[in-house]
């Protein structure tokens, strides 16, 4: 395994691999520590949005394998802007977004529809979040892996 922290000390990046034969696997993750707490204020900014897309396992539809990257632009109502700069995809036009919330232990939410789920966290410092979504509708079972990284100012 090969790990790596960030400058802050609120990130840690990994991947690993099994080399062991019939095993031959390999591992991404990303980790941030929790603040003391979180209020929508901390949502509020201009994010950069970068996506991995891939079918569930045991799943196969090509089709959902791919990339986005964009700008999330949240106000501290859980409102905001989304526009694609670059897919895998051909990019939609800017899209408004709405419903983004988080509670005051990190743990952010969004609208979902019936059959998708979510696991959507901030960082200590509040400059960072990761979030594995997931779609379990039949026929279209896939998941996108994202890190926001909240733009400078």
């Amino acid at each position: 395994m090969n790990e790596a922290m960030g400058i802050n000390k609120d990130i840690l990046v990994g991947i690993w691999r099994d080399n062991n034969a019939g095993a031959e696997e390999y591992g991404y993750s990303i980790s941030v520590k929790m603040a003391a707490s979180y209020s929508m204020q901390d949502l509020a900014g201009t994010w950069y949005v970068m996506d991995i897309k891939t079918p569930q396992k045991d799943y196969s539809y090509p089709n959902h394998f791919g990339f986005d990257f964009g700008t999330l632009i949240l106000q501290s109502d859980g409102t905001g802007l989304y526009t694609c700069h670059t897919s895998s995809d051909p990019c939609e036009p800017p899209e408004d977004v709405s419903g983004f919330s988080i509670s005051a232990d990190g743990i952010v939410t969004t609208p979902l529809w019936p059959n998708e789920a979510e696991n959507f966290v901030m960082g200590e410092n509040k400059n960072i979040m990761i979030q594995i979504f997931r779609d379990n509708t039949p026929g279209d079972e896939h998941q996108v892996f994202s890190v926001f990284v909240k733009k400078a100012e």
